[in-house]
């Protein structure tokens, strides 16, 4: 499944266009795609806390809500571009260059 922030776009079938809702639920899998990080970076980051917490649908089925996610991600680019860069980068790229 790929998953956008935005709303997909409406496949249509014939001459009627079919609208679909994003889903309400996403696993695991679908927040490692969108995020570009392993399924393991994901339970790392649920267990610090940094994801929203899921719904546990049973003792091993844990789904995130899709809206929760999306904050997340939205409060992730609020506060990367409100951080200047480290010092420790920009001195490598000097060196670099």
């Amino acid at each position: 499944m790929s998953l956008t922030l935005s709303e997909p776009a409406a496949p249509t079938f014939g001459a009627e266009e079919v609208t679909h809702p994003p889903p309400l639920l996403v696993t695991a899998d679908d927040i490692a795609e969108v995020l570009r990080i392993s399924r393991r970076t994901v339970y790392r980051l649920r267990a610090r806390g940094d994801l929203p917490p899921p719904v546990e649908l049973s003792r091993h089925v844990v789904r995130w809500r899709w809206i929760d996610v999306c904050d997340y991600l939205a409060r992730l680019k609020t506060r990367s571009a409100a951080r200047p860069p480290a010092a420790n980068s920009l001195r490598r790229k000097a060196v670099r260059a």
